[in-house]
């Protein structure tokens, strides 16, 4: 009886990912009746299975049963949300972190929507082996906020960059970053993330890790990974997004720590030495370059046009990489 219900569940799972595609629905009403049924007689369905049935219900093909069927469903996902606040007491198996987010952001139709908006995204399904659609909800989830702390992190980090220089008292409460308090927020909300990522596991759990590791590289990271932008090519929604903004923060913190040993070394040898002559370029030199030139390419994602913020730090960082450049053509210059 268990066996033959898990075999069921497994295939209206599978089913209902197929029919979010907008292939041809392999589950008949007749299908979804006995899955309501079979969830219904279980003393303890799994958050999985309520779920997965409220999904099953929801699409309902037959028109003269669709608005009795919708009923049905919202009642088996209000149940599956209550039973998330409890932290699963009444159930035989634990709400997992990840089922928890899934259902205290989205409704019914939203899951639903979702589904359809991801179904023909292979990258889910293909790499993070997410075969039942409540875990590929969470796995978009987390991508999601991986996407948007990534994005406050760029803006944080350039506003740092800039501000370094003066004094709090020199500030006015808008030019501060954040409180104590909302900061602490913030890392509370970002190590969630990261933990919630890790139980998804997959293609998830390896941006949530590389989110970290920016993350807790703060200004003076030194990172040789930069091989991300290779990967980003056939990437498309939320995967390039991230990368890119990963990228993006790597190749920013390397740009200043080259920009500030270079000022720190040129105001040691001023008084020693004049000043150098423009020459051929140094390895070091053509370095610098390609850090600039992937910089500039991927600051071009559409990503940072998200928020007045993001694109604004994206601007500074622009016209950092320009003034730049400029500099390093001058230093190249041809002896005369």
């Amino acid at each position: 009886m268990c066996f033959g219900w898990y075999v069921v569940s497994i295939f209206v799972e599978e089913a209902i990912l197929i029919a979010s595609s907008g292939s041809a629905s392999s589950l008949s009403f007749m299908d979804r009746l006995r899955i309501y049924r079979s969830t219904s007689a279980k003393r303890n369905p799994s958050i999985r299975d309520l779920t997965t049935t409220a999904l099953a219900l929801w699409d309902t093909p037959n028109i003269l049963f669709r608005g009795l069927a919708r009923r049905k469903a919202h009642a088996i996902f209000s149940t599956a949300q209550e039973y998330a606040k409890r932290s699963g007491l009444g159930l035989k198996y634990p709400v997992t972190t990840s089922e928890k987010l899934v259902l205290d952001t989205l409704s019914l139709s939203e899951a639903a929507e979702r589904l359809n908006e991801i179904a023909n995204q292979q990258e889910v399904v293909e790499h993070d082996l997410h075969t039942n659609p409540i875990s590929v909800l969470a796995s978009v989830l987390v991508k999601e906020r991986i996407r948007d702390h990534l994005s406050s992190l760029f803006v944080r980090v350039v506003g740092n960059a800039e501000g370094g220089d003066q004094d709090d008292d020199d500030l006015t409460e808008k030019e501060l970053n954040t409180s104590a308090d909302e900061e602490d927020d913030v890392d509370v909300e970002w190590r969630r993330t990261i933990d919630v990522s890790k139980e998804v596991g997959g293609r998830t759990e390896e941006l949530g890790k590389m989110f970290e590791r920016v993350w807790k590289g703060r200004m003076g990271m030194e990172c040789d990974e930069v091989d991300l932008l290779s990967d980003l090519e056939g990437l498309g929604g939320l995967e390039s997004e991230i990368r890119a903004l990963l990228t993006a923060l790597v190749l920013y913190r390397r740009l200043l720590n080259d920009i500030r040993r270079e000022e720190a070394s040129m105001s040691r040898s001023t008084l020693l030495s004049p000043p150098p002559s423009p020459g051929p370029r140094s390895p070091l030199g053509e370095k610098r370059d390609q850090t600039l030139h992937l910089l500039r390419k991927v600051l071009g994602s559409r990503v940072f046009e998200d928020g007045d913020d993001t694109e604004d730090a994206r601007d500074r960082v622009v016209d950092l990489v320009v003034a730049c450049e400029r500099r390093e053509r001058g230093n190249s210059l041809p002896l005369s």
